[in-house]
């Protein structure tokens, strides 16, 4: 073997190697300090209520899961959840409703939603379901609003959200 032909293929190797490695290092270090950044040194401080250390909720997680049973056109239902984790970590997971046809996160929440909380819409054949996140007190309520399309010669009710659901304010 020539030896200009064994070093420019060494030489090739190296810096693909060279590169490969770069960009893992970069990344790593990317990430690791960017991630960081973003989600800040948050330092969550217990509440005193009563002389107990309590927590408020950080997140609500929606989750849908197929139900065993079959609504009365004989179509699928959905078992909706609700996670709730609380900043002591803490989780508390509800079945809320079952309803038929399927579920959505909205892309836009009602002004009394709780914060970094989603509202979903679960829809099937003309008539759906809203879910929104309330707090009230020492509580946070999952409110559920029905709604129906119909013909426009039809007056239809108008409904209004309902308590569904409670989950503690603290844990």
């Amino acid at each position: 073997m020539e030896p200009h032909k064994f070093f420019t293929r060494r030489t090739i190797g190296f810096s693909i190697l060279l590169v490969i490695g770069g960009l893992v290092i970069s990344f790593y270090a990317l990430n690791n300090y960017i991630y960081k950044e973003k989600q800040g040194n948050a330092v969550v401080t217990p509440i005193m209520i009563q002389g107990e250390n309590k927590y408020e909720a950080l997140s609500f997680i929606w989750s849908y899961e197929k139900d065993k049973t079959l609504n009365p056109d004989g179509q699928p239902q959905n078992n909706i959840f609700l996670e709730v984790k609380y900043a002591n970590g803490v989780e508390e997971k509800k079945l809320i409703d079952t309803t038929p046809g399927s579920c959505n996160d909205l892309p836009d929440k009602e002004a009394d939603s709780v914060p970094d909380s989603t509202n979903i819409q679960c829809y099937y054949a003309g008539l759906g379901y809203r879910f929104k996140i309330t707090k009230k007190e020492n509580l946070y309520l999952v409110q559920r609003k029905t709604f129906e399309e119909a013909l426009p010669d039809y007056d239809h009710p108008k409904y209004e959200y309902e308590v569904v659901s409670e989950f503690p304010l603290y844990k």
